[in-house]
């Protein structure tokens, strides 16, 4: 059994990220793809300073990511970042490359068999029933309409590899709002992790958190602060922040809720969307 290196249905997590602000270069993806079967894994602790650093050779090449910032970005004292390689692996052991694909050639429907209700757009108030929240928007935040989401994201499959496409199909794009200013935006989406991790069995929020770093901290350079349990809509959930080149301003914010056992929601919100985190909380309420 090989260990993978996770993507998060990366084909439409790149449409995803790219409508949200981030920049992605999917020539630099296609070339990841193919080098990403792990041959070797070394794994070594620095005496000096601690940093974990671990050296994995692919389709032979070498890839080399450390847990701890370089001299040129340098992490501010308060920030705990979550270490992508030494801590994360033993979680995520029973992941395998072929749970990841599944069948290519087989159609994915994550509702049926689920006790999932898609969202609804009433006087322009979100109110997705199977989580029991609602949002409302402000500034310049505003609705993409529905037919306008399954046109982008059809768009996008047409254009994935097969099993890209089939993991995007364990997703359901239940919400998103355009910042009209900044051209960024928030997302609400929910992951049928019995379908897209099945043999994690009953995943975890902790667990899922582990695989969107992995893959995003590999693929695009990003780190993540260590999550942190927030109240929105009067539930709990794991909230993590996004940093890029800067690595004492997070450019994005993730906030994270098992569901069930087959549906995790996952809101993500480009900063620059939403301006700041506590105005966007404090406008997700119970439904």
């Amino acid at each position: 059994m090989k260990k993978a290196i996770i993507a998060i249905a990366l084909g439409a997590s790149v449409c995803s990220l790219a409508a949200c602000g981030k920049t992605v270069d999917t020539d630099n993806i296609r070339t990841e793809e193919t080098t990403k079967t792990v041959v070797t894994e070394t794994t070594e602790e620095n005496g000096t300073d601690g940093a974990v650093t671990t050296t994995k050779k692919a389709a032979g090449k070498d890839k080399t990511t450390s847990a701890v910032a370089d001299d040129k970005a340098p992490a501010p004292e308060s920030a705990a970042y979550i270490e992508t390689d030494a801590s994360l692996q033993a979680d995520m052991s029973a992941y395998t490359d072929e749970t990841a694909q599944g069948n290519p050639e087989t159609e994915v429907d994550p509702v049926t068999g689920t006790a999932f209700k898609a969202s609804r757009i009433e006087n322009d108030v979100y109110t997705s029933p199977y989580a029991g929240i609602s949002f409302r928007p402000y500034g310049s935040l505003k609705f993409k309409s529905f037919d306008d989401i399954h046109t982008q994201r059809g768009q996008a499959l047409r254009m994935m590899a097969a099993e890209d496409r089939w993991q995007a199909m364990c997703f359901i794009d239940d919400g998103e709002l355009i910042n009209t200013d900044t051209a960024t935006c928030v997302s609400f989406q929910f992951c049928n992790t019995k379908l897209r991790f099945a043999e994690m069995g009953d995943m975890s929020e902790s667990s899922y958190i582990n695989s969107y770093v992995m893959a995003y901290a590999d693929l695009l350079g990003q780190t993540f602060s260590t999550p942190e349990s927030v109240t929105l809509g009067g539930t709990t959930f794991q909230k993590v922040r996004v940093y890029g080149e800067d690595k004492n301003t997070p450019i994005h914010v993730i906030y994270v809720r098992k569901i069930d056992s087959d549906f995790i929601l996952e809101i993500s919100a480009s900063l620059s969307a939403i301006g700041d985190e506590a105005t966007f909380e404090s406008h997700i309420e119970t439904a």
